[in-house]
């Protein structure tokens, strides 16, 4: 009887001890558990918070061409909305703008939708051709050079034919409306390229 007490104490005594030693293993950290749930990181996945602003989508796209379509077709010096009379200045019949007050002001508002050399394109009446514009008393005037029907435009059509994160490649197709109510289609190859998270258009032709 005496014996089976003195195997009983000493099983407690080692039952403590490894007790004791596993609470100091935990304490200091030595031993921990994972749980099974733990979160993996999914190498794929983008740690850029700015990535989605990257990405253009198709009504981005027909808002930049309305504007470069604008620029480009139209048969007139670019001016912007303009007022409605048509004055004299220096013997040039010329109309002031009601969107931009210096040429520069104008140049940079084109420059958010278009490289340089996409507006320098323009022929004849490019927006680099400073003789075609006026400053006077704090407003712009440009050169009325176009008399005659221009066509009313309808919808945007837009096909992307090839895109990667900072260059889309796409086809333009505006649709126009003559005085008849006739509609005939105009189409444009279009490059677009993310400059300074800003996407501008890099090659207009038709």
């Amino acid at each position: 009887m005496k014996k089976n007490n003195k195997t009983v104490i000493i099983l407690l005594i080692i039952i403590i001890a490894i007790l004791s030693a596993l609470c100091v293993l935990f304490a200091t950290g030595t031993i921990t558990f994972k749980p099974t749930d733990t979160e993996v990181n999914n190498p794929n996945q983008s740690t850029d918070n700015n990535s989605e602003t990257k990405n253009i989508k198709t009504e981005d796209i027909k808002e930049i061409f309305k504007v470069a379509y604008n620029y480009h077709e139209l048969p007139a010096v670019y001016c912007g909305k303009t007022e409605s009379e048509i004055v004299e200045i220096n013997g040039v019949s010329r109309k002031a703008s009601a969107e931009f007050t210096t040429y520069d002001e104008m140049l940079n508002s084109l420059k958010k939708y278009m490289s340089i050399e996409v507006i320098a394109g323009k022929s004849p009446w490019s927006a680099t051709a400073k003789e075609y514009y006026l400053e006077k008393d704090g407003k712009l005037y440009c050169n009325e050079t176009y008399k005659g029907n221009i066509y009313n435009w309808g919808n945007v059509e837009i096909e992307i034919t090839k895109q990667s994160a900072d260059k889309v490649e796409s086809v333009a197709t505006m649709e126009l409306i003559d005085p008849d109510n006739n509609k005939t289609y105009d189409k444009v190859n279009i490059t677009l390229e993310l400059k300074d998270n800003n996407w501008i258009i890099t090659s207009y032709k038709k």
